[in-house]
């Protein structure tokens, strides 16, 4: 009875494959979104794995089970419908198909057929014929479609995709023409870049040559998949440099009704998916830029950026980007686990709801992506010449050291010792924080923050009682932000200042940091920045920091004595103490990097980089956004002037400045400046 075994599979099988493709999509919706599932096989393999596996297991046995008179197919198709069903959330099946049939019946000793095997051979070439005519038919279908759509009007975009600006207008601006100012190198950049973006309002300067979104996709035409991420979306405007007729997957920041939720959505262009992520905070955002392009020659290409995915962005505001090249790993013994890039990564868009709409294209027509598993980020590119550690931002409350140190500031502080960029025996870090929104800053806070970026855990300070925290002197941290005239003498003037934000409570407030705000002017023109970027220097001296010790006793009986910091040089060869032995510098030696620089979607906030709380043996990390950037070793002065976008050093704020404030000086009725634009 073999060949009735192989004419009950067959017909399973082609049961099976002829569920409708929207059925199959409907059930996709039923996808655990934070589980990374494996993949599925293409429609023809899979048909003849399967047959395969039957055939071989129905000869290595004595026995094959009949199906009854009744229904001789019927439990077959139910079953084989349920198995493509479900499909989406299990992996394929790892056993022949004739050792999971249980189809009520007899069970007979197997015999010669030769009526039914020359059916059988039959119907699996007709079964292969249909599937090649079915193949053909989708692949007409999609030229017929694509060509279709771009004769026609670009979709109406979704409403969460749109930038959150009232004021927002499509297309406010002409898009600017020209060649890509691709490298002598191909255009490839193997060991990463840091540029500017460019701008309509800057005059072109060989010597610092700017990404356009078109060179960084480019070449367009060898794109197999893109992912992307991003706060605000024109996805209108992404259709006319990314291939409509590829897969797309798009991450945004939810709507207000779906923040509670994880949600998976088709945007109506093509193939083209919407994800967003689950955000428990009430007042948190999905903030993080990234573009992750994948190429028909292996090649992937990591871009990080500052801006948002709106064409403003890439054009009248100057925004930083970072882009490096990733080979293809050719070599079978090459270590996966060389550098922490690719499985941090991987956490990241974990987090983000990646998972569930790789899944859906993976089983909906695409089982060749290129990335069908986060986990192929480690395993199918090579990263050795990866520079930059990533660091990120994950919404959420976090207790325990490991879970503490895996996101925001102090995983900077992880970076920072790792790359032995903590200040020497000597020196001290002065940092400077450009970026486009300023929040409550705190004493706090800021040293909190400072102490990360100097490398120091927070091991070392989180028993300290709050009421000596907040009596620290502030960190030699100088905050960048334009002031009023900064943005009255740019370009648009104050109607091109609404990506800006500081309030007016933050600034006025008793306590306010104001001799640490620094006016900040880009070197190219008058043009507002919006790089989120902290360079890290260094210069001689020491600093007063608090550590951990006992209250001071009363002094003569008259009251506390006055708590004194203890004035300490920081160090990189020591966490704990106060200063650093001849022995552990020689144990310890390797050339300090000049500077640091951190870039990515991060603004100095508290809702950026999280706040630690707790006590040693219960830490807390409280995160409220979703962020992610780069950190990269400065090995000279020359490479930190080209990286660096503003004219250093900043001026302090003098006297009479005030820094912008959109609820303050500009009028709400009075037109923006991308509604101007529009007119010219």
């Amino acid at each position: 009875m073999d060949e009735d075994v192989e004419f009950q599979v067959a017909i399973a099988a082609s049961l099976a494959e002829a569920q409708p493709k929207q059925e199959r999509q409907r059930n996709l919706e039923v996808v655990d979104p934070t589980v990374d599932s494996p993949t599925s096989e293409d429609e023809e393999a899979r048909f003849e794995r399967e047959l395969a596996l039957a055939l071989e297991a129905s000869k290595k046995r004595s026995f094959v089970v009949a199906p009854t008179r009744s229904s001789p197919t019927a439990s077959l198709a139910a079953h084989a419908t349920a198995s493509s069903a479900s499909a989406v959330a299990t992996p394929p099946l790892s056993e022949p198909l004739s050792s999971v049939i249980s189809t009520p019946g007899q069970i007979m000793e197997a015999g010669p057929s030769s009526s039914v095997s020359s059916f059988m051979s039959e119907r699996a070439m007709l079964e292969r014929e249909r599937l090649a005519r079915q193949k053909r038919h989708l692949e007409e279908r999609s030229i017929k479609t694509n060509t279709k759509r771009q004769r026609t009007e670009s979709p109406t975009p979704d409403p969460s995709s749109a930038p959150s600006s009232p004021d927002f207008k499509h297309n406010a601006l002409p898009r600017q023409a020209g060649k890509t100012t691709l490298d002598p190198s191909n255009g490839y950049f193997w060991d990463g870049e840091i540029r500017q973006t460019t701008n309509t309002h800057v005059k072109v300067d060989p010597n610092r040559p700017r990404f356009k979104i078109t060179d960084i996709v480019s070449p367009a035409s060898d794109l197999e998949f893109v992912l992307l991420s991003s706060y605000c979306t024109d996805t209108p405007w992404l259709t006319t440099f990314l291939p409509r007729e590829i897969p797309v997957l798009l991450v945004v920041d939810p709507d207000p009704s779906q923040r509670h939720d994880a949600s998976l959505k088709n945007l109506g262009i093509g193939d083209w998916l919407r994800v967003t992520p689950r955000i428990w905070q009430s007042r948190g955002v999905m903030h993080i830029k990234v573009l992750l392009l994948f190429y028909k020659s292996g090649r992937l290409r990591v871009a990080i950026p500052t801006a948002n995915l709106v064409d403003y962005d890439w054009r009248d505001i100057e925004n930083t980007v970072f882009v490096q090249d990733l080979p293809p790993i050719t070599d079978s013994s090459a270590d996966p686990q060389s550098h922490d890039f690719p499985t941090y990564l991987w956490g990241v868009l974990k987090s983000l709801n990646v998972p569930a709409g790789l899944l859906n294209l993976v089983n909906s027509g695409y089982p060749s992506l290129p990335l069908q598993s986060l986990q192929n980020l480690q395993d199918k590119w090579d990263w050795c010449k990866m520079r930059a550690r990533l660091v990120a931002s994950v919404a959420g409350n976090y207790e325990g050291w490991y879970n503490v140190r895996m996101y925001g500031h102090p995983r900077l502080s992880a970076i920072i010792r790792d790359s032995r960029a903590q200040p020497k025996k000597g020196k001290v870090l002065n940092i400077e924080c450009q970026g486009s929104s300023v929040g409550n800053c705190t004493t706090q806070y800021l040293n909190e923050v400072y102490k990360s970026c100097c490398g120091i855990d927070p091991i070392s300070w989180i028993d300290i009682p709050m009421s000596r925290q907040v009596r620290q002197p502030w960190p030699p941290v100088k905050i960048l932000f334009p002031t009023l005239k900064t943005v009255d003498d740019s370009v648009f003037g104050r109607n091109g200042g609404g990506s800006f934000f500081c309030k007016k409570p933050y600034w006025s407030k008793l306590g306010s940091p104001k001799e640490l705000f620094y006016s900040v002017k880009a070197k190219d023109g008058q043009v507002l920045m919006h790089t989120k970027m902290i360079v890290g220097t260094y210069k001689t001296g020491s600093l007063p920091v608090l550590r951990p010790a006992p209250l001071a006793l009363p002094a003569s009986g008259k009251g506390k004595a006055k708590e004194k910091p203890e004035v300490i040089v920081l160090s990189s060869d020591s966490e704990t103490e106060a200063s650093t032995t001849e022995d552990e510098e020689d144990a310890g030696e390797q050339k300090t990097p000049e500077a640091w620089v951190y870039m990515g979607s991060h603004n100095f906030t508290m809702a950026a980089w999280g706040t630690v709380s707790g006590s040693i043996l219960v830490p807390k990390l409280n995160i409220s956004n979703f962020e992610m950037g780069i950190v990269l070793p400065i090995e000279d002065q020359k490479e930190l002037e080209r990286i660096v976008p503003w004219e250093r050093p900043p001026r302090r704020y003098g006297p009479k400045d005030v820094p912008w404030m959109q609820e303050e000086h500009r009028n709400s009725d009075e037109p923006t400046w991308r509604q101007l634009a529009a007119t010219d």
